[in-house]
């Protein structure tokens, strides 16, 4: 899916069918932004004849393996491939690149999904309005997907602090599933933001971006933003890692509690078994003859079982 849309006044006007055919409608508008979300075989090569960029900025976008870099050669137009994260599940999270293809009047951004970000980006631009400089609107999307990476290590955070609860008093396996799908997600949040680092670096070091004193306001903001993102990631990890240790600790315990009072009992239920095995032989014993010979066994069973108890007991065995 290909939209278009042109910067009025600081707001995004979407392009109708028809202008989207041409580079520049009119002249009037301040930029452009190309949105490209899973573009098909036909609209990859539109885009290609078109803009006249290299296919492999577009197709880095589509591909999930993609680590953050840029790009640019001579005059070419500049990419800046970004890693933003992405939700499945309550606590599954992945990360997906996406383009960002700066062009003289223009931006072209490329994803595999509809970034979530991205839309409060094109909300604000529509809605209250934004900088009418193309480098800024390229900064403020590099600072929502860090603000993006923060609000989801925030939710993670939260689930945490739930499971730190859940895990003192049960080991349940749903638990475990949890603490494993955080982990995964922290991993991928960490290689995200240290792989966008060279990317927010090289933002500073574009010329066409340190011309503009709003743009270098918004990349001091973004490195600001990247940071938290990286100590909060590494916050967490360090805190689940405990956690893991804290669980593991626990199964040991309980297990080691099971095994001590399955053991304590079975020691008491082998005093009736070796005093029955010894009165069942057949030689004669004290008390073999007497009449009241089996209810007397029973008591000394019992009461031999009840002193073990009770020791145990009071050892903390049982």
């Amino acid at each position: 899916m290909i939209r278009r849309y042109a910067l009025y006044d600081g707001k995004f006007q979407v392009l109708t069918q028809d202008s989207q055919t041409h580079i520049r409608p009119d002249d009037a508008a301040s930029f452009y932004w190309t949105q490209v979300t899973r573009p098909d075989d036909g609209e990859l090569q539109a885009l290609l004849e078109l803009y006249n960029v290299p296919e492999d900025y577009i197709t880095a976008a589509l591909d999930v393996s993609e680590v953050p870099r840029t790009e640019q050669i001579d005059d070419s137009p500049a990419l800046f491939l970004f890693s933003y994260p992405i939700k499945h599940d309550r606590g599954k999270f992945a990360t997906r690149p996406l383009s960002v293809i700066v062009l003289p009047g223009e931006v072209i951004t490329v994803s595999s999904d509809a970034p979530a970000f991205m839309d409060r980006v094109e909300a604000t631009y529509r809605g209250i309005g934004g900088d009418e400089e193309l480098q800024n609107f390229v900064a403020n999307v590099a600072w929502a997907i860090c603000s993006h990476f923060v609000e989801d290590v925030r939710e993670l955070n939260r689930m945490i602090d739930g499971i730190e609860k859940e895990v003192r008093i049960a080991d349940k396996p749903k638990i475990f599933m949890q603490m494993i799908d955080i982990q995964k997600s922290l991993i991928r949040f960490d290689m995200a933001t240290q792989e966008n680092d060279p990317v927010i670096e090289a933002l500073f070091q574009s010329e066409s971006f340190t011309t503009s004193t709003r743009a270098l306001d918004l990349l001091r903001d973004l490195q600001i933003e990247n940071y938290q993102a990286r100590c909060m990631i590494e916050e967490a990890s360090t805190i689940m890692e405990s956690l893991s240790d804290l669980y593991s600790n626990l199964i040991a315990f309980n297990l080691n509690v099971a095994m001590k009072v399955l053991t304590s009992i079975t020691i008491v239920l082998t005093v009736p078994t070796i005093i029955g095995g010894l009165w069942g032989m057949n030689v004669d014993l004290p008390i073999d003859h007497t009449p009241y010979a089996f209810w007397i066994l029973i008591l000394l069973c019992a009461a031999v079982s009840y002193g073990l108890i009770k020791y145990f007991n009071r050892k903390g065995y049982l």
